[in-house]
């Protein structure tokens, strides 16, 4: 019988609130607008047998809770120096803050946190809700933990 490996799934879901609007888009997402946005996360990995989790949950939470309370805008809008000249809390992209764009950036920025923390990760799933019915998700497998 070869080596056992036990992968442990974890989920977790966190909530911010923010603005932003979409950069080119001739609807009505084109004006400065804020949503209850909600964060679903889901890990598979091994867990580190110092500590015994996958990951720490308090850096996922981190990577949300950045973007709470802020106007998420492309790089390129007019309003960004608009709002930091009065001193507002502006997160800049290079891509318009839609869900599928915020699934891309925050599953990026988990998978930073898991290579910086040694994590042997194996799969990551992260679904952006803007609301209560309009939601994208990406997924990702790793055939060898991220590390």
């Amino acid at each position: 019988m070869g080596k056992r490996m036990t992968l442990v799934t974890i989920t977790t879901s966190r909530g911010f609130e923010a603005a932003h609007r979409q950069l080119h888009d001739t609807g009505k997402c084109s004006v400065l607008h804020g949503h209850n946005w909600v964060v679903d996360i889901t890990l598979i990995g091994t867990p580190d047998p110092h500590v015994g989790y996958v990951i720490d949950l308090k850096d996922i939470h981190g990577v949300i809770d950045q973007l709470d309370h802020t106007t998420m805008l492309h790089r390129d809008d007019p309003l960004v120096e608009v709002l930091y000249h009065y001193d507002q809390k502006v997160v800049v992209f290079s891509v318009n803050a839609t869900c599928e764009n915020l699934c891309e950036i925050i599953a990026n920025r988990i998978e930073a946190i898991a290579s910086k923390r040694n994590v042997r990760l194996s799969y990551l799933k992260v679904t952006v809700h803007e609301n209560s019915h309009s939601n994208a998700f990406i997924e990702r497998t790793f055939s060898k933990h991220v590390r």
